[in-house]
């Protein structure tokens, strides 16, 4: 599955982004100076830490908001990290994404914020395409997610793991499709 082409509409520019599940919950809030190669990290490469450290599936994000940060010129790249910060935290605060639980995070929940931030119909939107079959139906999401571990173990995509996790994911996700395969007979 590839979001490459969706992705590719997204700017290169520094901002916040928001990742949402089928029923309109906010799963994730990041930041990014760059929001098409960090968004592309997590849905196309899925070696990013919050992907790959098993705390968000990718298969349950079916949209994205985001937001520029307009005000990034003359400002360096500390400065433009330490604002995004401050940003992505008053973007936590408001729409309480629950992958976003680190004590850090939930700290930074509790603070009061001196800046205004967007409303959700504000933040520009990019809608994911996944066909309502694979949804709904348990076993084509099992198919779905065993292809893409075996497929990252196989070629040693996944970040952090031993090549003996590696290879024993790699066995694991062929029993899933194996076993979902016999139980679609």
């Amino acid at each position: 599955m590839s979001y490459k082409a969706t992705i590719n509409s997204i700017p290169e520019n520094p901002g916040i982004y928001i990742y949402f599940d089928f029923n309109g919950i906010a799963l994730y809030v990041g930041k990014a100076l760059d929001l098409k190669k960090r968004i592309n990290k997590h849905l196309v490469r899925f070696n990013s830490s919050v992907i790959a450290g098993k705390t968000l599936d990718p298969l349950e994000i079916t949209s994205i908001r985001y937001w520029l940060f307009e005000e990034h010129n003359g400002l360096s790249k500390d400065e433009i990290k330490k604002k995004l910060r401050s940003f992505e935290k008053g973007f936590i605060y408001k729409y309480k994404p629950k992958f976003n639980l680190s004590a850090e995070d939930v700290q930074a929940a509790k603070q009061k914020l001196n800046y205004k931030i967007p409303n959700i119909n504000e933040l520009k939107l990019i809608k994911l395409k996944l066909p309502d079959i694979k949804r709904n139906d348990p076993l084509e999401r099992i198919k779905i997610k065993s292809r893409l571990i075996y497929d990252l173990a196989s070629k040693g995509q996944l970040t952090g793991l031993s090549n003996k996790d590696k290879k024993a994911l790699k066995i694991h996700s062929e029993d899933l499709l194996n076993i979902s395969k016999n139980l679609n007979s």
